[in-house]
């Protein structure tokens, strides 16, 4: 399209050629090429940084620009639970949920390195964080070193400029459909149904003492009762999904993928003190195909301008939990503690079209698919009636990896009948 060949000439240094000019033809090269190697003088005919060699001195990833959002989630949510037996439940679970995701139009703390303060913002202008007591060395490659500017002597801070004006700051321009692609960046504020979420519990407990209840001695083992369980789990994809047309919409539950997961753990009650328990499992998606964005070189990151059909197969997700419970430590209030740990395995992605499928590189959505997540959950439950409780629950997240890092808050009454 005309407006991205604009932009890839104004990074050439032909700012004064119009897209329908032959090169180099009546074309005047600037003196600040900023896509090619140094040469002051004659044709342009050093390599460009986009070049493998020079991309692979690049450490601060030159050419990269940032959106500040701001994410929000909020909701109500319901879950039945049905004993049939002393030993099998049933739960179910569901819920309508708000989310919305904005982008942020000023970023201020960008004001002092030559950075606009209207986001996007590029990542390689971000200054140095500097040790106290120790010498700051800049964060800029030597990439840079090797950069045509307006004058002999290189300056970094000019080609970082010219690729703000002709890329970070011009965002509208790129994404506008004019201009072929297929994505948008617009603020995403929607309500939806979640997944519906279904669970069979089984489960015995056992009282490993009940042959010397009698043993009323000081030395004596604490009462006890060992319980341990087994869950069977499924989710129905009612939810609304991620609409790929825009960058910042985000997906209510699984994406539109049913799943199967299991569950096995353990609880130790211990009488008038506190209720210790370990749990872990694993969870299985099912595949389904869709249409959408796909990568067609290693180095596209978010903004794909081709779109095809593929069968995307979700990896697995491993869970583990701990968790401590004193029941009633006072008087109709008692206190929970949990510890979360969630991994999701690689996604994996096979274009339908095979005659099309060499255009396509599924491994840079692969390599980035995969992320970790740690929680604590700490709550209060309040008895208010025979029958009826308040809890709150703070949720606190733990240096999660390619997940976002939102602190919840939830409010929930119960009725047991």
């Amino acid at each position: 399209p005309d407006c991205l060949e604009k932009i890839a000439l104004n990074l050439a240094g032909y700012a004064s050629c119009t897209p329908a000019d032959p090169l180099p033809g009546p074309c005047l090269v600037q003196t600040d090429p900023l896509i090619f190697s140094s040469s002051t003088t004659g044709p342009v005919t050093n390599p460009s940084i986009f070049h493998a060699d020079s991309l692979a001195r690049d450490t601060i990833y030159f050419g990269a620009f940032s959106l500040p959002i701001t994410y929000k989630k909020q909701g109500f949510r319901f879950e039945v639970n049905v004993c049939c037996t002393d030993y099998v439940g049933l739960t179910l679970q569901s819920g309508i949920v708000n989310m919305k995701q904005k982008f942020v139009p000023e970023y201020t703390s960008q004001a002092n390195n030559s950075q606009t303060n209207l986001g996007p913002y590029s990542i390689s202008a971000i200054p140095p964080v500097c040790p106290t007591g120790s010498t700051c060395v800049s964060n800029l490659s030597n990439l840079y070193a090797t950069l045509n500017t307006s004058d002999a002597t290189p300056s970094p801070a000019n080609a970082q400029s010219i690729f703000n004006r002709n890329i970070s700051n011009n965002l509208a321009d790129i994404l506008d459909p004019s201009c072929g692609s297929a994505q948008g960046v617009y603020s995403f504020d929607k309500y939806s149904w979640e997944d519906i979420r279904l669970f069979l519990t089984l489960k015995k407990s056992y009282n490993p003492r009940h042959y010397v209840d009698n043993d009323d001695s000081d030395d004596s083992w604490p009462d006890m009762i060992f319980t341990p369980y087994f869950v069977v789990a499924g989710s129905c994809p009612i939810a609304d999904t991620a609409n790929y047309k825009n960058i910042l919409s985000l997906p209510f539950g699984n994406n539109g993928h049913a799943s199967v997961g299991a569950m096995l753990g353990m609880t130790f009650d211990f009488t008038d003190t506190i209720e210790v328990g370990f749990e872990g499992g694993a969870t299985h998606f099912f595949s389904k195909s869709e249409f959408r964005p796909f990568p067609t070189h290693k180095l596209q990151r978010l903004l794909y301008p081709f779109a095809t059909n593929v069968k995307a197969q979700p990896g697995t997700n491993w869970h583990a939990n701990a968790m401590m419970s004193a029941y009633q430590f006072m008087p109709h209030v008692s206190f929970w503690l949990t510890y979360e740990f969630i991994e999701h395995r690689q996604d994996c992605f096979t274009i339908c079209d095979k005659e099309i499928a060499q255009y396509f590189v599924p491994s840079v959505l692969e390599n980035r698919s995969d992320w970790r997540a740690q929680f604590f959950n700490a709550g209060l439950t309040f008895d208010i009636q025979p029958g009826m409780q308040a809890s709150f629950v703070w949720q606190q997240p733990i240096s999660p990896r390619n997940a976002y890092v939102p602190v919840s808050v939830v409010g929930s009454l119960n009725f047991m009948f």
